[in-house]
């Protein structure tokens, strides 16, 4: 990135996706509909988490018996780190933005911190 950082456009493409998908919904309602589609999007960034997760496994398997490859592997591990923590930031982002856009009801139902 700009900064010098090592990310890839996985993180930044999904959340450019779910924040387009809310407002979307955002311009018709702002009650159960919005809500629903919250919960989609929470859903979907906790399987991307989890294809993370995955991928750190993978990296510490793959990588452990090749001590000669280990700027490679330090490499993905700084990736997965800057990625997750690209994550975590537009997450908390997108949980401001729903508390800010959804009806009072719903908002204490909408937690993407996990």
């Amino acid at each position: 990135d700009r900064a010098g950082r090592l990310v890839s456009q996985a993180a930044a493409d999904l959340f450019g996706l779910l924040n387009d998908q809310l407002g979307i919904v955002a311009e018709v309602t702002c009650g159960e509909l919005l809500w629903m589609v919250a919960e989609a999007c929470k859903a979907i960034m906790l399987a991307f988490q989890q294809r993370e997760l995955r991928w750190l496994d993978d990296i510490e398997r793959e990588w452990r018996p090749q001590p000669e490859a280990a700027e490679m592997c330090l490499q993905q591990l700084a990736l997965l780190v800057n990625n997750n923590v690209a994550c975590c930031d537009s997450a908390i982002c997108l949980g401001e933005y729903l508390q800010e856009v959804l009806e009072e009801g719903y908002r204490d139902q909408v937690e993407v911190e996990e």
